[in-house]
């Protein structure tokens, strides 16, 4: 009987079967299996116990028996300030108060959806759902090989001279005076972005959910993100992601639970069935900028003190006397934020402007570091902020003042709507359907064009029915896809594009020629790459390709440009300016070398930093007119950050945007309610 279960699994969870399919894969099992009992009564006249009535026709029924179903906690959630409510005594209207004295929200939490057999019925306008970190952390250490995975972690010897990964790190071995060297003492990650789940729009209409997820590092780097190992902690409500008060309702609940196992609690393992203590932490917060300062509390790029890691001010973007920088403490941004947290609504925004620092749900937990926890992410801040910026606005390939303007406004009305609530949520609705009516009509269109790409020739059918997976991660929400705009974002928002943080003006002069840039695309077209790696686009510089992915322009400033750039400028050696563009162009690469390399140590960082310097100095000197913008200045720091995390590859958000790239994908028949349902499902 097991064996037809498992097959059951097998087809809705990894060949996507559908509900409607997998009850009749069910019946025929139950007739099968009711003829066989017949035979054998039959054969040896002796009565058989009927099998088919244990073969569940549900899906829900499935995973119950098979204790597949994970332990989820659905509330009530208003969709105006995100506050939760048990559903069974859920008050008509929000009735949260942001601070004690001022108007409750009074957002209405219910509304009226007709069902074809019960008519109509009131439900919830939104849901939250959480899954239970305990129930979770139970099954995930009942596993037979977890535990001896954890072991290589505590037993662990950390290298002196080079890091080669997080355990290797201070802020691994320092954290708690050497907490994470116990046993079953379990450090985790903490991140969280947003998503589109109806995929790339067009128009400005942006819908986003919220992924939570905590990853286990004491486990080895090959086996932390794989998707069972992975503990999906809860799921932001769509059409909107919360703003930066509305967050905190969201995290708290999940906060709460971590905090009950800094003591520890007894939870069976399978090599205790009779329990051990267990202790779990949260050390790296990972996510992309906007994101971490949502979560951590921290004010936008716009603030005056718009810096995790010291108390620079939006006058200072231009500095590059590091050592003369005054750092930030643990002490000082706790005290602000627990200031902020204590005052009426009306102060808070004053203190807040003075410190850059609001209130966390993480400042519950003890242990937490509000300042050396935080992990600037590679990806967003140095290969689509630092790197892409080179390209598009110092060397104008594939962008003009248009295309800048554009994307700038984009990304302001995108700003506005993450971090504002909207007034009026009755919309919400018809913006959801006129989304769908879009979505169909393009996938209406795409499905076309695929059907004339078959016509042509089989190959054009593989191309129109099969797109490789090229990018480490799956964009999952774009800009808008028009003649005007030649950038889209490649990450999970929108609003991850961290380098327009003020109006950029791309270069006066192109710095290359026509003749040049065809240089350049015929070293793109010839250089010998691996077939895994994603070869940057042969048209570099057109608006036909689209954007450029983090791993593309990776590939381009570490591999094409290196083997191509020097040599177009020493064609002519007098020419000062090309051997600035060269000192430049070097100090870019080596930077970008010793901070996406996967080993680090003290002199390397030192010499990130004075090449990061040396950089800023001589782009300065060949493009006076541009101004630095917040990116580059936070790029400043990972020089320190390598000396305290260790290597920034097993920390990027790669992995991440994998999964938020995986969960954009799941099928909820165009019902983004329904994605957090299928998120907590048993994944294979």
């Amino acid at each position: 009987m097991l064996i037809f279960q498992l097959l059951l699994v097998w087809l809705r969870l990894s060949k996507g079967l559908s509900r409607r399919s997998l009850r009749t894969v069910a019946t025929v099992f139950r007739i099968v299996l009711g003829l066989v009992g017949l035979i054998v009564t039959l054969a040896s006249r002796a009565s058989v116990p009927p099998l088919d009535a244990k073969v569940p026709l549900h899906e829900n029924t499935l995973y119950s028996q098979l204790d597949l179903e994970p332990s989820i906690e659905r509330r009530s959630c208003c969709p105006a300030c995100y506050a939760s409510y048990s559903i069974q005594n859920a008050p008509p209207k929000c009735t949260h108060c942001i601070t004690p004295g001022v108007q409750p929200c009074n957002e209405p939490l219910d509304t009226w959806r007709h069902r074809r057999r019960q008519g109509p019925i009131k439900v919830p306008r939104a849901f939250y759902s959480t899954q239970d970190f305990e129930a979770w952390l139970t099954h995930f250490l009942g596993r037979p090989e977890v535990e001896t995975l954890l072991e290589q972690s505590w037993n662990h010897v950390p290298s002196h001279d080079t890091m080669y990964g997080l355990w290797d790190s201070p802020a691994w071995t320092g954290f708690q005076n050497g907490w994470t060297s116990g046993r079953h003492h379990l450090t985790f990650s903490i991140y969280i972005d947003w998503f589109n789940p109806y995929g790339n729009k067009i128009g400005g209409k942006v819908v986003s959910c919220g992924a939570i997820m905590l990853v286990c590092m004491n486990l080895p780097p090959e086996h932390r993100f794989r998707l069972g190992n992975m503990f999906f902690a809860g799921m932001t409500p769509p059409p909107y992601s919360p703003n930066v008060t509305a967050i905190n309702e969201l995290t708290e609940p999940i906060i709460c639970q971590l905090l009950t196992f800094w003591p520890g609690k007894v939870i069976p393992t399978f090599q205790h069935p009779n329990g051990v203590l267990v202790g779990v932490a949260i050390l790296p917060v990972l996510a992309d900028l906007p994101a971490l300062r949502k979560l951590c509390g921290y004010l936008s790029f716009s603030a005056t003190y718009f810096c995790t890691w010291c108390r620079c001010r939006q006058s200072d973007l231009e500095r590059l006397d590091l050592e003369n920088w005054e750092p930030r403490t643990a002490a000082e941004v706790r005290s602000a934020a627990t200031t902020w947290h204590s005052m009426d609504y009306a102060a808070r925004e004053a203190q807040a402007s003075s410190t850059g620092v609001r209130w966390s749900p993480l400042h519950l937990l003890p242990y937490w570091d509000p300042v050396e926890s935080l992990v600037l992410d590679y990806m967003h801040n140095f290969l689509e902020g630092v790197l892409q910026s080179q390209l598009h606005i110092f060397w104008a390939i594939g962008i003009t003042k248009a295309r800048v303007k554009s994307f700038v406004d984009y990304d302001k009305e995108l700003h506005a709507l993450e971090y504002e609530i909207p007034d009026d949520t009755s919309e919400i609705d018809d913006e959801l359907a006129s989304l769908r009516s879009d979505s169909q009509a393009h996938d209406e269109h795409l499905t076309a064009s695929r059907l004339r790409a078959r016509s042509v020739s089989d190959d054009s059918m593989e191309i129109g029915d099969f797109t490789a997976p090229n990018s480490s991660f799956s964009s999952v929400s774009s800009l808008p896809n028009d003649d005007t705009s030649t950038i889209r974002a490649e990450s999970s928002h929108p609003s991850d594009r961290d380098y327009i943080d003020v109006e950029p003006q791309p270069a006066a002069e192109p710095t290359f020629s026509p003749a040049q840039i065809e240089m350049i695309r015929q070293a793109i077209s010839d250089i010998n790459l691996p077939s895994w790696v994603s070869r940057p686009p042969f048209n570099l510089g057109d608006a036909e390709h689209g954007s450029l992915s983090a791993d593309e322009l990776l590939i381009l400033f570490e591999i094409i440009f290196p083997m191509k750039l020097p040599e177009i400028w020493l064609l002519n050696p007098g020419n000062v300016r090309n051997g600035l563009l060269l000192h430049n162009f070097a100090d870019l690469v080596l930077s970008s070398n010793i901070v996406t390399s996967f080993k680090t140590s003290g002199t390397l960082a030192d010499q990130y930093t004075t090449h990061f310097i040396s950089f800023r100095q001589t782009r300065h000197q060949l493009w006076p007119n541009i101004a630095s913008v917040p990116n580059d200045h936070l790029a400043m720091h990972n020089g320190r950050l390598l000396k305290h995390w260790g290597p920034f590859g097993a920390l990027s958000t790669f992995n991440y945007e994998t999964v938020n790239g995986i969960l954009a994908r799941v099928p909820t028949n165009r019902h983004s309610c329904e994605l957090k349902l299928n998120l907590f499902k048993p994944i294979s």
